[in-house]
């Protein structure tokens, strides 16, 4: 079955149904961040972030993207979409708990 159209949610639902099914897999895909250029760093919605001299883009940062970012409030310019980790302090290796709405 084809969806076409999807709700953050349901995103979320799905995020953590493959974290059941495969989590070091998915916590590697969401630590993973890329190198990209300016032009994606300046989209309006892409959760882009600039590191080590440049701007790199992560699995959560294009899904983000897709929902859109907060106009007003604390969350102003983030995606609704966060991964939550058993250490808030995000260190290396700290394990992947679960997807949850910003």
């Amino acid at each position: 079955m084809l969806k076409t159209s999807i709700t953050i949610d349901a995103t979320i639902a799905y995020l953590n149904v493959l974290i059941e099914l495969d989590r070091p897999a998915i916590a590697a895909l969401v630590a993973n961040r890329v190198p990209c250029n300016e032009a994606l760093a300046e989209h309006p919605t892409c959760q882009v972030g600039a590191q080590h001299g440049g701007f790199h883009v992560g699995l959560l940062g294009l899904l983000n993207g897709l929902f859109g970012t907060f106009d007003e409030g604390e969350h102003l310019g983030w995606g609704p979409i966060k991964a939550v980790f058993e250490d808030e302090e995000r260190a290396v290796g700290a394990r992947l708990i679960r997807f949850e709405k910003v």
